[in-house]
């Protein structure tokens, strides 16, 4: 019974993903980049319609929102851009996102409180397999995955763990 809500999560985190990747691949990446801005606003206009009328005049909602797009919208064309360059060492840093998110967390709620032993546990575990993970490539690194502009692509990354988590953060 209680396993339901996480095959929801995996079943729906898997169709939107994919559906994603069909969608980015036949879009300009411009277009791909507003269609994602658009969909943000929407969805938080809806949230606001439904339940944080009160708590939010209009104006406030505005500014918000369009400052958490703005964010993903930088967010999404940094993630994007790294993918151009290289997609299997960009998706290796996409675990930063969460351990940033975390350390965020920390700081500014005070969640190091209600951390235990396994959470900070799953956070070296985050950090330990991107690790693992760079040295396999490295061992079996060939020419056609080499990065063409290395300290652009380290920008790129940086830019996106960075935004990507303060989003997430903020929301």
């Amino acid at each position: 019974m209680y396993w339901y809500p996480l095959a929801a999560l995996i079943f729906f985190t898997a169709i939107s993903t994919i559906l994603i990747k069909l969608i980015v691949n036949n879009l300009p990446k411009a277009k791909a980049l507003f269609i994602q801005y658009v969909s943000c606003a929407l969805f938080m206009f809806i949230f606001w319609l439904l339940f944080d009328r009160t708590f939010f005049s209009l104006g406030v909602f505005i500014t918000i929102a369009g400052l958490l797009g703005f964010l993903n919208y930088l967010g999404a064309y940094c993630q994007w851009a790294a993918y151009q360059m290289n997609v299997s060492r960009t998706s290796l840093f996409f675990p930063l996102i969460s351990v940033f998110t975390i350390i965020l967390c920390c700081i500014f709620l005070k969640e190091h409180e209600k951390l235990g032993f396994l959470a900070i546990c799953g956070v070296c575990l985050h950090v330990v397999a991107i690790w693992l993970f760079q040295i396999g490539s490295a061992r079996e690194r060939k020419e056609r995955d080499k990065i063409d502009n290395l300290k652009k692509w380290l920008i790129l990354i940086v830019g996106l763990v960075a935004l990507n988590s303060l989003i997430d953060f903020l929301m």
